[in-house]
């Protein structure tokens, strides 16, 4: 409960542990692409810090993906894609959470949205979803990527890099291929990437 006061009064006062101060160098607008040196640092800083940290990092995260600049926006993508592939249960159930995946379900969605940013957004959605559905503590990554194909939205070519480490390829024996049918093709929004 005291926890939980807390993370509503960093939230309001846009206060940071130094995992969301690292998040927003990382994110920063002034680089040129993404610092993966950088990431790993979060990465490491994440699993070392346990729940508060993922919470500090997911929450920095999601105000930089709410950020107005793309480049912030696709920088704060390539942060949670080190840290799902790097980081533990902890930092999965944050990124997990409602709250998270339907931001990430909005801006795959969002009309007249960048390209490269709805790509790389519907690239990772489709990667978790396919290597958590059957996390039974986690359901919202395979639920928000079923929801986003019974849409109709067209997923770019499978990537399994993009996905969390250690997770079974392809799911339960079967084939990606097979599992995605028509839903291969363009990014939602056009292509680009």
């Amino acid at each position: 409960m005291m926890n939980s006061a807390i993370s509503s009064f960093q939230d309001a006062f846009d206060i940071k542990g130094e995992v969301g101060r690292l998040v927003d160098i990382a994110t920063s607008e002034t680089l040129l692409g993404a610092d993966w040196q950088q990431n790993l640092q979060i990465c490491d800083k994440v699993n070392a810090g346990g729940k508060d940290a993922a919470k500090d990092a997911v929450r920095t995260v999601r105000k930089r993906l709410k950020n107005k600049n793309t480049k912030v926006q696709l920088l704060a993508l390539s942060v949670l894609e080190a840290a799902v592939k790097n980081c533990g249960h902890d930092l999965l159930m944050q990124v997990g959470s409602r709250d998270v995946m339907t931001e990430l379900q909005a801006i795959a969605l969002q009309p007249n949205g960048d390209a490269a940013l709805q790509r790389k957004t519907l690239q990772l959605i489709q990667a978790w979803g396919e290597a958590l559905r059957d996390a039974p503590d986690m359901p919202l990554f395979y639920e928000t990527y079923a929801s986003l194909k019974s849409q109709g939205i067209r997923f770019p070519e499978f990537d399994p890099t993009l996905a969390p480490a250690g997770r079974p390829y392809p799911p339960q024996g079967g084939s990606f291929g097979a599992q995605r049918g028509a839903s291969s093709g363009g990014g939602g929004g056009g292509g680009g990437g």
